[in-house]
């Protein structure tokens, strides 16, 4: 089996930015997804050097509309002891994400699903026809993630973009007509990418999630790639994962808290109008910048 990083799973992106200590990647169609929208490091900082991260983030921030301060340590690397005592107190959230590999040859799933419905279950890619299924089955999830159903609705325009590209399809199953689950599927380099894993509560635990992983193996054996997913450490299908054959290959911290209110104020000023903003919080020096044009029509174009 080859090796596989989490640098090499997919990620939706329209911003990318590469420094010598970390690469930033964004995606200004959904600014509260921090999980599109983060500075992926090279490196374990300490608080001190979070701190100045997050001057750095800031730049994206108001680049990108963003509202979520969103850092990923390096693969299998713990937090530094000072910074696990200090990102409580600003309101960091921590996730530990697990990677799992699986040579689909392995894999161990059941005929639950069509011992218990036959053929009464569908099972298909997504397509013109079953899209909007598609997009009104993931508003129900994406509603649940944000009472004010901004982030659902910035959802509704990263959907189309996630289908039309050219690696990428979704699965959907119906059982009598209704749509009971869906998956998203990325065909990668060197491995078939599991996402977006949903099903409804009343259908859970029969046998769905094990059909739609042996088509993923299906396809991932006659392309002779590997199957790869990423699954919350304390969930319950990473248990569930490791019965079925997965490996597990290590895990990534992510640290996310809320941008503060005050600075999101300003960022959604400078988004309304940056050339006005710049205009107005322009050091005098700044200024100076001003002689290489020719007319302000050229500066506010270069600004745009």
């Amino acid at each position: 089996m080859q090796d596989f990083t989490f640098d090499q799973m997919f990620t939706l992106a329209d911003t990318y930015d590469e420094t010598e200590l970390y690469y930033f990647i964004g995606n200004r169609t959904v600014p509260s997804m921090y999980n599109n929208n983060k500075i992926v490091l090279d490196f374990v900082p300490t608080a001190e050097e979070l701190d100045i991260l997050e001057e750095n983030f800031l730049d994206y921030a108001y680049d990108l509309n963003l509202s979520y301060y969103s850092f990923v340590l390096p693969m299998n690397q713990p937090l530094a002891p000072d910074l696990f005592a200090s990102i409580g107190e600003v309101g960091y959230e921590i996730s530990l994400t697990k990677l799992m590999v699986l040579n689909p040859a392995e894999f161990k799933g059941t005929t639950k699903a069509i011992d218990t419905y036959g053929d009464r279950l569908v099972l298909k890619e997504v397509d013109e026809s079953t899209q909007q299924d598609y997009f009104d089955f993931n508003q129900v999830f994406d509603k649940a993630i944000d009472d004010s159903s901004e982030f659902a609705q910035q959802k509704l325009n990263y959907y189309p973009w996630f289908l039309a590209e050219n690696n990428t399809t979704a699965l959907a199953v119906y059982i009598d007509d209704k749509l009971v689950a869906i998956t998203d599927v990325i065909r990668l380099a060197h491995a078939y990418e599991i996402d977006n894993f949903q099903v409804l509560d009343d259908y859970q635990r029969q046998g769905i999630g094990s059909l739609i992983q042996q088509w993923v193996c299906d396809k991932a054996l006659s392309a002779d790639k590997m199957v790869v997913l990423s699954a919350d450490a304390d969930d319950t299908p990473y248990d569930m994962y490791l019965k079925q054959g997965y490996q597990d290959m290590g895990m990534q911290i992510s640290l996310s808290r809320k941008i503060e209110e005050p600075i999101i104020e300003d960022i959604q000023t400078y988004q309304a109008d940056p050339v006005a903003y710049m205009l107005e919080n322009a050091a005098f020096d700044d200024f100076d910048e001003l002689d290489d044009y020719d007319d302000f029509d050229e500066f506010e174009e270069l600004n745009d």
